[in-house]
This record gives C-alpha cells, structure tokens and sequence, in this order.
C-alpha cells in the first residue's frame, strides 16, 4: 500500500510541476488568413511593383510606410542583371522580415503560422531573388540567389513593433509573372 501512495504522489507532483512550466503559447496568424474579427485585412488588387519605380507600403494606414518593393534590372555589355527587393523603413518604429538561415526572406505558404519566436530580421535592404550573367571575356559567370525564384501568390511573414504595441502578419507577394502584391494582413498584440 505505501508503494502505490508513494508512486501516487510522485505522478501527482510531476504532473503540477510540468503544468506550471507550461508557457503561454504564442499569438499566432497564418498566412492567407484573414477571418475574424482582431485580423486586419486589405485588399490592393494586386498592386504592380514595376520596373524602377517600386511601391510604398503603409502598413499601418497611419501616414508612415514601412516598405518599400523594388525592382532593379541592368543591361551593362555583355551582362543582365535583375534584382527584386524590399526596404524596411523604420520612422520611429522597428520593422521586421521572417527569414532563412541566410537571412534571405522566407516563402510561406498559405496556413503557414507567423509568431514571435520565428527568425525575424530587421535590415534595410532585403533580396526577395536575384540573378545575374555576364558573357564577358575572359571570365564569363552567372548568379542567382533568394528563395523568391518564380514565385505566384507566396506569403511574407512581418512583424511592426512601434512603442508597445506590435503588428504581425502577412503580405501576398508574386514574382511571377510579375512583380506585384495581391493583399495583407495582420493582427495588432499588446
């Protein structure tokens, strides 16, 4: 009989100590979702982020953008270069990418979950893809980088922190077969 009281309140003891090391679990949005009523969602019927002229984006809706979409292609001799970017502007507040182990901005993928202890970045000038060639003598080459190659309807995972409140969410972007984003969202924490 003491064996089973004993054995009792061990299990007992470790089911209390583990379920008061249980953690919160994290506020959490997919990519491509937008239902609900704390998520909020912008539609820009897909805004084209053409050649040389890039896109401002406001997140926010509060007068102050937070990135910027570029597109920059070189013919320079024998060369073509190419490269799809996006600027994280910071006016008083953080601004962050969710990224690979390169740094490069990761591609979700529709019901993917965005949440605060994922790898964000926070850099001026990030490189969705890249890729370049030169047939010049005497060493011709070739480049490519970024995980955004060829990508239609991909989702970007973002976090705003400005004061205490943070916004974290996601933006529809397609490289192919054209530069542009489709659509955002996001939910405000804190």
């Amino acid at each position: 009989m003491i064996k089973l009281d004993s054995i009792f309140v061990l299990i007992l003891c470790s089911l209390l100590i583990s379920g008061c090391s249980k953690k919160d679990p994290e506020i959490v949005i997919k990519a491509g979702e937008f239902g609900g009523n704390s998520i909020y969602y912008f539609y820009l019927d897909s805004v084209s982020l053409f050649y040389r002229s890039g896109y401002y984006l406001d997140v926010k809706k509060d007068n102050e953008n937070d990135f910027f979409f570029s597109e920059d292609e070189a013919v320079l001799g024998a060369g073509h270069f190419i490269s799809y970017t996006i600027n994280l502007i910071n006016s008083g507040e953080s601004v962050y990418v969710l990224v690979d182990n390169k740094n490069y901005p990761l591609v979700l993928k529709s019901g993917d979950k965005i949440y605060e202890s994922l790898k964000w970045v926070n850099s001026k000038n990030l490189v969705l893809y890249s890729e370049g060639e030169s047939s010049y003598p005497p060493t011709p080459y070739s480049y490519s980088y970024g995980n955004w190659n060829g990508v239609h309807d991909g989702y970007l995972g973002f976090k705003i922190v400005k004061g205490s409140r943070t916004y974290m969410g996601w933006m529809c972007l397609s490289l192919w077969p054209a530069y542009f984003i489709k659509d955002y969202a996001y939910l405000v924490i804190n």
